[in-house]
């Protein structure tokens, strides 16, 4: 319920919900989040019924996280960081996709990349999913790695917010979720 000393109503308990009444409360501004769900968090949730065994039902990466501002609030909140470089960084034998598709993957989704860097800056904006190869073998897979990136599916992204995302390629995760 809003008081009437209440400066601010953020609409949303997600993480730039959560930023914004960082910000105010920083900048001492009485706010309120208000949140449809019965938690906070946004697609950041974390299943604990099993505590020795988090699971992560929405985001469970901190992206850039050497600059990442979640990494130092997380730390802050006492929770452990992994920063073992993730899985998809890792090319192995052990996970029955053979080395050299796992190569060539990385090559078509580099390429991917590079096209959607040219295409980003250019004339008007349209979705990433322009920049997928029309004979593209791994297409498929690049754009289910655009829904763990963006949310969504490549035809729903704007080429030019995907070019402008500055990733430091540094990813880790929170160990307790």
């Amino acid at each position: 319920m809003l008081s009437g000393d209440t400066e601010v109503a953020i609409v949303g308990g997600g993480a730039a919900g959560i930023a914004a009444a960082r910000r105010l409360r920083d900048a001492n501004v009485d706010c309120l989040i208000l949140e449809a769900r019965p938690r906070l968090g946004g697609r950041a949730w974390t299943n604990n019924h099993d505590p020795a065994s988090p699971i992560d039902l929405g985001c469970g990466w901190l992206h850039s996280a050497d600059r990442n501002p979640w990494t130092k609030i997380a730390e802050a909140e006492g929770y452990s960081i992994e920063r073992t470089p993730p899985p998809w960084t890792r090319h192995s034998s052990q996970i029955g996709f053979p080395i050299s598709q796992q190569n060539s993957f990385s090559e078509a989704l580099n390429e991917f990349y590079k096209r959607l860097d040219v295409l980003s800056e250019g004339g008007r904006d349209v979705a990433a999913a322009a920049c997928l190869d029309p004979r593209g073998r791994w297409n498929g897979l690049i754009n289910a790695v655009s829904t763990y990136v963006s949310g969504t599916e490549l035809d729903r992204v704007s080429s030019r917010d995907l070019g402008r995302y500055n990733d430091s390629g540094v990813n880790w995760r929170v160990v307790e979720g």
